[in-house]
């Protein structure tokens, strides 16, 4: 297996939009009754 600084960049650029995602999913079942007036 070759890791090019291409890869790791990737793998760190992926590494953030999980946090991301677990953070906004995270905000969305704290606060999930203002998601759900404004998407209704």
């Amino acid at each position: 297996m070759i890791n090019t600084p291409a890869d790791g960049a990737t793998a760190q650029t992926g590494a953030y939009l999980m946090v991301a995602v677990l953070i906004a999913a995270g905000i969305v079942s704290f606060h999930p009754g203002h998601f759900i007036i404004f998407n209704m």
